[in-house]
């Protein structure tokens, strides 16, 4: 596999294989980078829930997965990255994001919503069968298997830092 290079302003933010990036980005710049639609970003606050580290941002609140726990090393000010093939229509009807949908992009095999959670940018992939409307408030489930966390004052990814 070939490696590619991501600068940032003539600096080189990372180096790696395309997918490497796409699963461990360094920091927020290559996040929003590589993918598209690019990585949503949410900031959030790290609270102790009862005994549960746990992330609180502007409409909602999710543990902190078991695997960013040991590297938080007191960090509490960051930023959730999520990418939209990972913010899906909760089956339920309680999702872990209020996304407002301001733009539906039907692409075939998926659809495209577009809007915001509480004024934060956000893109989620839709089931092409979404019964989703332009204005709905819809919740989001969001796969905590796959989300990315990053220290809010430098953009450097938890894990990788």
């Amino acid at each position: 596999a070939k490696n590619i290079v991501v600068m940032k302003l003539g600096i080189i933010q990372q180096v790696g294989a395309p997918l490497d990036l796409y699963a461990h980005p360094a920091n927020t710049f290559v996040a929003g980078f590589i993918g598209s639609p690019a990585m949503n970003f949410f900031e959030c606050d790290v609270t102790d829930d009862g005994g549960t580290p746990t992330m609180k941002g502007k409409g909602f609140s999710v543990p902190v997965p078991e695997r960013f726990r040991s590297k938080l090393d007191g960090t509490t000010e960051l930023i959730l990255g999520v990418r939209p093939e990972h913010l899906s229509e909760a089956p339920d009807g309680r999702g872990h994001v209020p996304g407002t949908v301001e733009v539906l992009e039907p692409l075939g095999s998926e659809v495209h919503a577009l809007g915001n959670v509480e004024g934060q940018p956000m893109t989620a992939k839709l089931e092409p069968t979404t019964q989703v409307n332009v204005g709905d408030v819809v919740p989001l489930a969001m796969d905590l298997q796959h989300i990315h966390l990053f220290d809010r004052s430098s953009g450097l990814s938890i894990m990788n830092g």
